[in-house]
């Protein structure tokens, strides 16, 4: 029997037995998508994109734009680099457990809907030096979407995971709690979804990447915290 090619033809009708075999699936990440795509033996395609919100704002947190946060805020790169890589998907998790609370996908949409367009003059605020505007608005978005002590859990796990002082972890948290909610808003407004429904399904699908993407260690130190089960392996 001659190996199997994938990119080899067959007939439905005479062959639909060998033509099944010949699909082949890939798995493609592009631009914070995972797409999945179905080619059959007559060079047919179909595709599903699902999104990967960390992807999403670790694209805009690229080393560039952690180099200047680190510098606005007098804070070491690589601790603000270590803080970013916790604080992303833990701050993903209690979102998502907000999305799960009676009013609160709304919530969220209505942080989301303010912060439209706001990514493309980050750089430039930083650069203004209105990093102090820009963290109080994101620790007043923030307080109103996690409880205090969701808030004080993941702050306490920041400084401890990476030796900043606990007034220096918050000032990480309200920096990146606009651009994530900016990436949200950006994301719904081009898929036409920034609704509750939108924003609960787009949440609902995100346990895994949360999961995933937290270093080894840092789960634990939410131990306790109402996002604990989001972070859970």
């Amino acid at each position: 029997m001659s190996p199997f090619d994938p990119k080899r033809r067959f007939d439905l009708k005479t062959s639909p037995t060998t033509a099944l075999a010949a699909i082949v699936v890939q798995v493609q990440l592009r631009n914070g998508f995972v797409m999945m795509v179905v080619t059959d033996g007559r060079g047919g395609r179909e595709g599903s994109m699902a999104t990967n919100l960390i992807s999403l704002v670790m694209q805009f947190l690229s080393p560039d734009m952690v180099r200047r946060i680190a510098a606005a805020l007098g804070l070491d790169r690589n601790k603000v680099q270590s803080a970013i890589d916790g604080a992303v998907p833990a701050l993903l998790a209690a979102f998502n457990y907000t999305a799960t609370q009676p009013g609160g996908a709304q919530k969220l949409v209505d942080a989301a809907t303010r912060e439209i367009g706001s990514l493309r003059n980050f750089a430039s605020a930083l650069a203004d030096g209105e990093q102090s505007s820009l963290f109080e608005n994101g620790s007043q978005m923030l307080a109103s979407l996690v409880s205090g002590r969701d808030q004080n859990a993941i702050t306490e796990a920041i400084a401890e995971f990476t030796g900043l002082e606990e007034g220096s972890s918050g000032s990480v948290l309200g920096i990146l709690t606009p651009i994530i909610m900016g990436t949200i808003a950006k994301h719904q407004s081009e898929a036409g979804s920034l609704d509750a429904n939108g924003i609960a399904d787009l949440f609902a699908s995100q346990k895994n990447n949360i999961a995933a993407a937290l270093p080894s260690g840092f789960g634990s130190l939410l131990s306790g915290a109402d996002i604990d089960h989001l972070i859970a392996p």
